[in-house]
């Protein structure tokens, strides 16, 4: 297993390394699980690989699997123990996009309300049928 940890720069590494162990909930050889200290509802966890990169396009494949496989126990013990109507997924990448740890992450927010919690509000206007066209060609290219 390749590791690539930073500890002295990465608070999500110096966790993992055993230095602050708090509210961790789930741990295998790939990911630690724990629960966020800003948790934008109850049972808000983030799912951590043990491998530092700072987004999903630097991540290596076996990690990105554990990611996805913790995800779904975790989905189903929070779904469990709190019963709330449904849960997001998120990955911020990139500053631009809230990113704020430069080490890929991906958080389980629980949805109790809908004007609670995680609230997200797309902006945006139908694309006309050219531009859809434009992008689907770029895409598929």
């Amino acid at each position: 297993m390749k590791k690539n940890i930073n500890i002295d720069k990465c608070i999500f590494c110096e966790i993992i390394s055993k230095k602050n162990r708090n509210n961790v909930i789930f741990e295998n050889d790939y990911v630690i699980v724990l629960l966020d200290i800003f948790p934008a509802s109850d049972g808000h966890l983030l799912i951590i690989p043990k491998y530092c990169a700072p987004n999903i396009l630097e991540l290596p494949e076996n990690y990105l699997i554990a990611v996805a496989k913790a995800q779904k126990i975790m989905a189903g013990l929070i779904m469990t123990k709190f019963s709330p109507k449904g849960l997001n997924f998120l990955n911020n990448f990139n500053s631009i996009a809230g990113q704020a740890i430069n080490h890929y992450h991906l958080h389980l927010i629980p949805k109790y309300e809908k004007n609670f919690g995680l609230i997200t509000t797309l902006k945006s206007n139908p694309s006309s049928t050219s531009k859809l066209k434009n992008i689907y060609e770029k895409l598929t290219e």
